[in-house]
């Protein structure tokens, strides 16, 4: 049986694990990066992101100072009976991992005018879905202000096509990317709507560094975006080099006829997920 207190206890020590223990694709890219960087400025970046994750692990600490805001994804299992309040069994395990991990406490209730810090990372944002099975599978991200600041959605014209989508990633890279964090991971979204577009693109972050998209030409799409994106030079901490994105992450969902969510989700190096299956 899943009760609040199994949902607290599995939010708490996700919140934990990803804050502090950098992914292992993320490791193997910074590593491997810097084996092929030539740029001195480049391999002292990727040097200093290799050490801090060690760091990090060694002395569980996290490795970004900014421990950012919680994104909780539940796939529920539709023989699993549902929880009474779920949003507050997801905070308190937010709170607990918040203090016992000594994290940095980032959100404010009142964004236009006190902007007063909650004092304990809540609330974190619940995205809910009901699935087949009798599983509930959690899925934990963690984004800072500095990625999040630079990601954007933006409604193309249906007709611009590839092309379009392409140009405005470029674009908003070009303009922020030095200023993210990278190497970074970016995600991009197609289709759904205003509000489903940005969801999407968070949710593909959970993706592993060179898992590619199953339809052929996005696959393609892929690989073309990280190759451009690579070739603008901005490199690892923005020093200049090659490795200025790890991978590109597209996707794409049916939409009305007369409209194109693209939500550009731009992660730096520090990409924080964790998951866990519950029975």
């Amino acid at each position: 049986m899943i009760t609040k207190e199994t949902i607290t206890q599995a939010v708490k020590e996700l919140c934990l694990q990803a804050n502090i223990n950098v992914r292992k694709d993320v490791t193997a890219f910074l590593k491997q990066a810097k084996e092929i960087e030539t740029q001195d400025n480049a391999c002292f970046a990727l040097d200093v992101l290799i050490k801090n994750a060690e760091i990090a692990a060694d002395e569980q600490k996290p490795f970004c100072q900014d421990t950012g805001y919680v994104t909780v994804f539940f796939e529920w299992g539709a023989k699993v009976a549902l929880i009474d309040d779920l949003q507050k069994a997801v905070d308190e395990g937010v709170k607990l991992a918040y203090k016992e991990g000594y994290f940095r406490q980032s959100i404010v209730s009142d964004p236009l005018f006190k902007r007063e810090n909650t004092g304990d990372n809540t609330p974190g944002l619940i995205n809910f879905e009901i699935v087949s099975g009798s599983e509930v599978k959690v899925s934990i991200l963690i984004k800072g202000a500095g990625s999040d600041n630079a990601s954007n959605l933006v409604m193309l014209n249906p007709t611009v096509g590839t092309k379009g989508v392409e140009e405005a990633v470029l674009e908003l890279v070009k303009q922020k990317g030095a200023r993210s964090c990278p190497p970074l991971l970016i995600a991009v979204a197609v289709g759904g709507s205003f509000d489903k577009a940005g969801q999407a693109s968070k949710k593909l972050l959970f993706r592993k560094i060179g898992e590619r998209n199953d339809n052929p030409k996005i696959a393609q799409m892929e690989l073309d975006l990280l190759d451009k994106i690579n070739k603008l030079g901005i490199g690892p901490g923005g020093l200049g080099g090659r490795a200025t994105a790890m991978d590109v992450f597209i996707n794409q969902k049916p939409c009305h006829m007369a409209t194109m969510p693209v939500a550009i989700n731009i992660c730096c190096h520090a990409v924080r997920t964790a998951e866990a299956v519950l029975r």
